[in-house]
């Protein structure tokens, strides 16, 4: 009432212009006025990239943990880092990947105000709107910093620790489980007693015996990642 008969179209005209994601003028208004729930499901999705985001950075704050008593599998390079902790001078903490958990936290926490915003307003009126449209800005902007932080900073420059990496999968029990059907039972139990003394895989079959050769093709990971039984087409001497 008292506007331009192509307001609204006219509204979404120029909404797709500068943005290019095709919005429509909604079919039945006062649904759009009553119900916030276009505008919830857009802080849902945002909610649900903050979560794998935090996975993710969950994951590499694990593995940059060390050097000594965590995993310290994976390097991340200080240069645009900031570099340490005002208590311990040279400790390096994985900054942008805090920085990006804490942002994930901040999004879903934003995600959960915008769920309750949306039921307050009676019949056609829908008070939560100001808050829901602050907070999915914030949203997005919160989100994009922190994915292109993460990418640019810590994703591309990962270095992985190779030779400990190996080490760790060739210290793992579950290869005693793959080897056994060639080794056998009792030779694979000695080897699960050789682990828990910080001995490797590679180590024990060598002190069983087993020629560099043999090891190398009973320890193809290439090969043992895939399914099936590979270990069973490797010729060895020392039977079961």
């Amino acid at each position: 009432m008292n506007a331009h008969p192509r307001f609204a179209e006219l509204v979404v005209h120029e909404l797709n212009g500068f943005t290019g994601l095709g919005f429509k003028v909604a079919e039945n208004k006062f649904r759009a006025m009553r119900l916030l729930t276009d505008l919830v499901f857009v802080s849902s999705s945002l909610r649900v990239c903050a979560l794998n985001l935090y996975r993710l950075c969950q994951d590499l704050r694990l593995m940059f943990s060390g050097p000594f008593t965590a995993l310290d599998e994976i390097d991340i390079p200080t240069q645009e880092e900031i570099a340490g902790s005002s208590i311990m001078p040279g400790k390096t903490n994985p900054v942008t990947v805090e920085s990006a958990m804490l942002v994930a936290a901040e999004v879903c926490g934003l995600d959960l105000a915008n769920q309750q915003a949306s039921m307050y307003g009676e019949f056609e009126l829908a008070m939560g709107v100001p808050l829901i449209g602050y907070n999915v800005c914030s949203q997005m902007s919160l989100l994009s910093e922190a994915l292109h932080r993460l990418a640019s900073v810590v994703i591309d420059h990962v270095q992985p620790k190779t030779e400990k990496l190996k080490r760790y999968a060739e210290s793992s029990p579950a290869l005693i489980t793959i080897l056994s059907p060639v080794i056998g039972y009792d030779k694979a139990s000695e080897i699960a007693k050789q682990l828990s003394k910080g001995v490797t895989i590679r180590e024990a079959l060598s002190q069983l015996g087993y020629s560099e050769d043999e090891i190398k093709k009973l320890l193809d990971f290439d090969a043992l990642v895939k399914p099936g039984i590979p270990v069973k087409n490797v010729e060895h001497s020392k039977g079961n």
